[in-house]
């Protein structure tokens, strides 16, 4: 079989048996060695000894650093990143959380504002429907007083109105008797016209004292009419006033709890 040299490419005739084995190329200042193929060793040597088993072997390590050396880089740049996005995204949170948190205070300032300038209307408002219960108590209390003069006054009234209906029966009892006397002094007047002048004069006396007094009672009845006319009023009047003290009182319960 033929063998030739890799560098000067002289070409040897080689026997079978030495098949895996290495030679000398025996040309002049050639340092080329020349590999029979075949064997268990099978060689391609190079100028500098490196057989290309050798160039494989450092080729494919070469390529398992640089890919090993790709993935450090990529999980360096991976984590470089990851960290300035967390770092963005961290101090977007407390941005966020800063905004938030001034938002709230600003919110809370106003519904303290807003609870404080209720407080002052509450009290304003407490104050008034005080004044106005002090207002309608004064009102009912003048009410009242003036019902229950009003009521002595008609029960006077009354009082005196009886008083003057039995003055007018006695007065009318004592007219018929005057008169029945005017009449038996009228018969005996020739003889007694100093007794029939007596009674004359009484009947006189008394038909004026009636008169004066049913004219008393004619004022007693428009007063008292007057009075019942005024009555139904004025307990209108004290139930309304009684009905605004209600409201007020309620209206000021109602302010005091709140």
């Amino acid at each position: 079989m033929k063998v030739n040299c890799p560098q000067c490419n002289t070409e040897y005739e080689v026997d079978e048996s030495m098949r895996g084995q290495k030679f000398n190329c025996t040309q002049d200042g050639c340092p080329g060695i020349l590999a029979v193929p075949g064997g268990k060793n099978i060689l391609e040597v190079n100028p500098e000894g490196f057989d290309i088993l050798d160039r494989m072997k450092s080729a494919f390590q070469k390529q398992i650093v640089c890919l090993i050396s790709a993935v450090i880089a990529l999980c360096i740049m991976f984590l470089f990143g990851w960290g300035w996005f967390k770092a963005i995204e961290n101090y977007g949170y407390a941005v966020s959380y800063e905004h938030g948190f001034w938002i709230k205070c600003e919110r809370t300032k106003s519904d303290i504002n807003n609870t404080q300038r209720k407080c002052k209307s509450l009290q304003e408002e407490r104050d008034s429907l005080q004044e106005k219960y002090t207002v309608t108590k004064s009102h009912l209390d003048k009410r009242e007083l003036e019902y229950k003069k009003l009521n002595a006054r008609y029960e006077e009234s009354k009082a005196t109105l009886s008083a003057a209906q039995a003055r007018l029966e006695t007065a009318q009892k004592r007219l018929s008797s005057t008169a029945r006397g005017l009449k038996t002094a009228s018969a005996e007047k020739r003889s007694l016209p100093e007794q029939y002048r007596n009674k004359l004069t009484e009947h006189e006396d008394i038909s004026s004292t009636l008169s004066r007094i049913q004219s008393q009672i004619y004022e007693y009845n428009a007063e008292l009419k007057a009075i019942e006319r005024r009555k139904p009023k004025l307990a209108s009047k004290l139930e309304i006033a009684a009905r605004n003290l209600e409201i007020a009182k309620n209206a000021l319960a109602t302010s005091a709890s709140e």
